[in-house]
């Protein structure tokens, strides 16, 4: 999709064209006989994407063809505003009803569909832009979201309010704004995975610790001191117990902290209002402050230099 996009089908033929090149390739297929129309207005703001959707009763499906085709994984969190939506994926399907909302994977297949018209937000991100266990992740999709801490209607007002903003944004002021919705969609997943049988084999106790450290380190991921021994200190516990506690999450300190400091790199290097930003001072900001080891790393879980990343996005 292209920025500012404003779209609209006026059948089910240009409908099955668009969703393709608004998202990743999807089978459209039509659940009743008769007119179809369909509204799509749209932002790409460097690698996320931002829509709101407005169509007549239809099905979209993920196959496993058309992820062969499309090698980069993506998360799509779906905000239904009017109408209910009906969301398969991983042996899981729930029904999303105004004001709800659920994440789902574009690397597995997946079925959404609408009975009715309706009306949805979609926004849609690099998978790793979450910075959270992607195993845990998969045991969320295809359910609804903040429904029992009450976080939901937090989620669902700002995603509301992006939503009605979003034929006049600016390129740095929706990168922003769907970047502090990837930061609240964080917030509701750690506190989904720690009250979910992916955690069972850890002690109460022992997920509510991890969930508060896990938080810590995303709130002092620009500080440089951030090391496994500073944030043993901070939370009263021995560096022994720290590393524990994590093997337990399945992930270790260390690796924890920088690759949720790439992310946040990568999210500055495809932020347009950061532009004249000097790469090494990008990553000096996340707490990298040896240019070469940033470009090092960073290489090595993306494939090219943080340079020729941001020229490519």
């Amino acid at each position: 999709m292209m920025t500012d996009e404003q779209a609209v089908a006026r059948n089910f033929d240009e409908w099955g064209a668009l969703v393709s090149t608004s998202f990743v390739p999807l089978n459209a297929e039509p659940v009743r006989s008769g007119a179809f129309s369909g509204r799509i207005v749209g932002q790409r703001l460097g690698d996320l994407v931002m829509t709101r959707i407005a169509a007549s009763p239809h099905a979209v499906l993920r196959s496993s063809e058309s992820i062969s085709s499309d090698a980069t994984p993506h998360y799509k969190l779906s905000f239904q505003r009017t109408g209910y939506g009906l969301l398969m994926q991983d042996g899981r399907e729930v029904v999303i009803g105004p004001g709800q909302f659920a994440i789902y994977d574009t690397s597995r297949p997946y079925i959404l569909a609408f009975d009715k018209t309706f009306a949805t937000d979609v926004l849609m991100f690099p998978r790793g832009r979450l910075g959270l266990d992607e195993r845990q992740v998969s045991q969320m999709t295809a359910t609804l979201l903040g429904e029992q801490r009450g976080l939901s209607s937090a989620v669902a007002q700002f995603v509301t309010n992006c939503g009605q903003m979003l034929p006049e944004l600016n390129q740095s002021t929706g990168h922003s704004l769907a970047s502090n919705v990837i930061d609240l969609l964080r917030t509701v997943l750690s506190q989904e995975m720690y009250s979910s049988d992916s955690t069972a084999h850890m002690k109460s106790a022992d997920k509510r610790k991890a969930s508060t450290i896990l938080r810590y380190i995303h709130d002092n991921l620009a500080e440089q001191q951030l090391t496994p021994k500073f944030i043993a200190d901070a939370h009263f516990m021995s560096l022994r117990s720290l590393h524990h506690l994590f093997e337990k999450t399945g992930n270790t300190v260390a690796a924890t902290i920088r690759t949720l400091r790439l992310e946040r790199c990568r999210n500055d290097l495809t932020d347009p209002g950061k532009r004249e930003t000097p790469v090494a001072s990008i990553g000096a900001r996340w707490g990298i402050v040896d240019p070469a080891h940033f470009s090092r790393i960073f290489r090595q879980a993306y494939g090219v230099s943080p340079t020729v990343y941001r020229k490519q996005h």
